[in-house]
């Protein structure tokens, strides 16, 4: 069955309550309007970037061997500590030492650029389009909403290449989103070679996880929509090659070097797949989806019902699909009374259908179908994975912005309009609930972090205040007044979060700075060993040659080799050591009393062998101190 080319287009109309008569929503924004939204973007996403907090563990996975592979030369292998780092591609280890080669340093600052542009790029395509397909105020709104979203705020601050991933993913989809079968050859051959492209530095990035991101919903939209030509063009020789060079050479140059990489990528693949890893619930994601898009989770509810008829109007019903299905069955109804059937064959099971599908695809809206499709099969994907993370999500947030900006961009054009959006006995309601949710708020930071218990309530205060004079000043037609409100509610708030109590509540800081310590302890050019603790964020910290040493057999054979060795352990290692080694603790960690986590208990060493003419089981005296570090260990391991 062939639908007539305008059919098959698919012209999106927005539903009716969203739009003009034209499928666009009516108005315009004004320069101010957009210098103002990027400032506020560049502002959150800058603030303080390098010193909120210290590196966390995922990120220093990512700046440890980015500093390695600058001061080694090799860019094939990256490693940790001078160990292998196998587990993921190499994208975000060159990103950031070419950052830190661009700029001549590597710190947390510059380790953590490419994310936060990453971040600003996403907000300016993901704007772009919206005010491509729904009108400028709708663009503006999409701007601002992706830019001050909950995760886009926590992972463009991170050193991490989530952030690049999801600019990449949402990149090639926005790309294929303006197929249509009827396009010229010309036009088909470089979307798809480019929509290859960007999907080759997603397997370079995080291997499978890119691709399935972005070759799910593409193929199910071209499925749904029944352009069969479409999948076969799919097959872009030109993208297929880019893809096929980043799967094929950088792998075999790190095999040929490195054989038990493919034994590791095995173990990370089918690992996360089938719990290995670690296993959460079906349901895990739902929570995150609805808290990762704040502050905007209520506008993304509000539309989702228009959007999903939109998107699915004249789709059969699951009870249809059962009894044409399964029992052969087609009821009647109000519009074809007629079309009542009942012990249907196969193949008319299969005719009816098939005609079912070709009424609903000419019925529907392509493009809000396109965005849900976008949305429920990346998280169909993640989903049925046993291994969960919320970063997973990432891949189909940007959808909940293009959901949202629009009854947003509703609202303001009903404010310019002079139309109230709030009568008094609502606004008192508003304002008892953002009392009532900074009290809460309040409360809870006050349990988990005790240290900034007074300046999150202050905070809370602050937010409830603010928020209530934006409603009533809405209310009361102050529309400059309303928005200023709310910008420098939401600037009071967040800006102090980054510059005080985020520094504040960092647990990782004495380990940053007990690693700092170190280094007045060992000269800059002697290597310091790191005992059996794995790919810890402490070697970054270590400034100068770091070597990892995993397993008691290897550190003896070091300290027989070299002598005597500063070595960074936890204490509670110490016990592993040995009657021949001879522990000298030349400085410890500094807890800090107010924080909620207390850090690692690191020391560092130096550890002799002892003579091996002395019987192995006497501990002679210059070992004593090994004995009480064991000790002081052992207390330690019981207090936790």
């Amino acid at each position: 069955m062939h639908e007539p080319a305008s059919a098959a287009a698919g012209t999106s109309q927005p539903p009716a309550f969203l739009s003009d008569e034209q499928g666009r929503l009516p108005g315009s924004v004004s320069p101010v309007s957009v210098l103002l939204v990027a400032l506020l973007a560049v502002l959150i996403t800058f603030f303080n970037l390098g010193g909120y907090r210290t590196l966390a563990s995922h990120e220093a996975y990512a700046m440890v061997p980015a500093r390695e592979m600058l001061n080694s030369g090799d860019w094939v292998v990256p490693r940790f500590g001078g160990l292998p780092r196998l587990q993921k591609p190499p994208l975000v280890y060159w990103t950031i030492a070419t950052s830190a080669w661009l700029f001549g340093e590597l710190n947390e600052l510059v380790g953590r650029l490419h994310s936060a542009f990453a971040g600003l790029a996403l907000a300016l395509l993901v704007g772009l389009y919206a005010a491509r397909w729904w009108g400028a105020r709708a663009g503006l709104a999409a701007a601002l909403m992706q830019s001050t979203a909950v995760y886009v705020l926590i992972f463009a601050r991170k050193a991490e290449i989530d952030m690049l991933l999801c600019l990449l993913t949402t990149g090639a989809l926005l790309l294929v989103s303006g197929h249509r079968p009827e396009e010229s050859a010309r036009k088909s051959f470089a979307r798809f070679a480019g929509m290859w492209a960007l999907t080759a530095l997603t397997w370079m990035a995080k291997f499978h996880y890119g691709p399935a991101m972005i070759l799910g919903p593409c193929i199910a939209w071209f499925v749904v929509q029944r352009w069969w030509g479409s999948l076969l063009r799919l097959a872009n020789p030109a993208g297929l090659a880019v893809m096929a060079a980043a799967v094929l050479i950088w792998p075999q140059l790190l095999l040929e070097r490195v054989p038990e990489a493919a034994r590791v990528w095995n173990k990370e693949l089918v690992g996360r797949a089938v719990g290995d890893m670690g296993y959460r619930p079906f349901w895990f994601y739902v929570p995150h989806l609805l808290w990762l898009p704040l502050p905007w989770t209520p506008l993304m509810i509000a539309a989702i019902p228009a959007s999903w008829r939109a998107a699915w109007a004249g789709w059969p019903g699951p009870l249809q699909l059962f009894n044409l299905l399964v029992r052969g069955r087609v009821e009647a109804s109000v519009e074809e009374p007629a079309r009542q059937a009942s012990g249907l064959s196969l193949v008319k099971r299969i005719g009816v259908f098939w005609s079912w599908w070709g009424t609903a695809v000419r019925q529907g809206d392509c493009r809000e179908r396109f965005l849900w499709l976008w949305l429920l099969v990346p998280l169909a994907i993640v989903t049925i994975q046993a291994q969960k993370h919320k970063h997973y999500l990432m891949a189909a947030l940007p959808v909940l912005t293009f959901l949202a900006a629009r009854p947003l961009a509703v609202l303001v054009t009903r404010l310019q309009s002079g139309r109230p959006l709030f009568q008094p006995k609502q606004a008192r309601v508003l304002s008892g609930i953002a009392f009532a949710a900074a009290a809460g708020l309040a409360v809870f930071v006050g349990i988990r972090w005790p240290s900034i218990a007074v300046p999150a309530a202050l905070t809370a205060v602050l937010l409830a205040v603010g928020t209530t004079a934006a409603v009533w000043l809405t209310m009361w037609q102050k529309k400059p007044a309303a928005l200023t409100a709310i910008a420098l509610t939401f600037l009071c708030c967040y800006l102090p979060a980054m510059a005080w109590m985020m520094p504040v509540r960092d647990h990782r800081r004495p380990m940053a700075e007990f690693a700092r310590q170190v280094r007045s302890h060992v000269p800059a050019s002697q290597p310091v060993r790191v005992y059996d603790m794995g790919m810890h964020a402490v070697v970054y910290y270590l400034d100068g040659p770091v070597q990892r040493v995993e397993g008691v057999k290897s550190l003896h054979r070091e300290i027989r080799r070299e002598g005597t060795l500063p070595v960074v352990l936890e204490r509670g290692s110490l016990a592993q050591l040995g009657s021949h080694v001879d522990v000298e603790i030349t400085s410890e960690i500094q807890p800090d009393p107010g924080l909620a986590k207390a850090p690692p208990d690191l020391v560092l060493a130096r550890l002799s062998w002892i003579d091996s003419g002395k019987p192995k089981n006497a501990l002679p005296p210059a070992s004593a101190p090994l004995q009480q570090a064991a000790q002081d260990g052992d207390q330690t391991k019981r207090r936790q």
